[in-house]
């Protein structure tokens, strides 16, 4: 099997001051995740800047926090050790954003719960709110 790695790679600097990551108001900032063993050897990981999300006017608003936003990526590894082993197809979750949940709903993001505990604790805060569920989630 054979794989073409060539990489486009941006000749001029981006201007961040109108990217989402900055205008959000659950904002996050940009760390480089590098492994020497991993392709693509280094991957742009967002972090939130705040626990809370900001209002329009760029004050902390504590009825809704900021959580990460997941995904999964396929990237080319090398194992450790054994350079005979080749090239495996591998997967990573890395963060790619931030965004804004009700604080009742962030907790249960922040503890990375399960799905299906997920779903239970976002049905509970239903209930207690006295809504239907109409997040189109299969909650029994």
């Amino acid at each position: 099997m054979k794989f073409d790695l060539q990489v486009n790679s941006c000749t001029h600097s981006p201007s961040y001051a109108n990217e989402a990551h900055t205008r959000s108001l659950s904002p996050w900032e940009y760390s480089m995740n590098e492994d020497k063993n991993r392709f693509p050897a280094i991957i742009a990981e967002a972090t939130c800047t705040h626990n809370r999300c900001v209002d329009s006017t760029g004050n902390l608003d504590s009825s809704a926090s900021s959580v990460p936003i997941s995904q999964e990526i396929l990237v080319l590894r090398r194992p450790e050790g054994d350079p005979k082993m080749g090239i495996m197809l591998d997967k990573q979750l890395i963060t790619v954003g931030c965004t804004c949940m009700k604080s009742s709903y962030a907790g249960a993001v922040r503890q990375k719960l399960l799905p299906t505990e997920l779903e239970e604790a976002m049905q509970t805060w239903m209930e207690k709110q006295g809504r239907r569920n109409d997040t189109g989630l299969n909650m029994k």
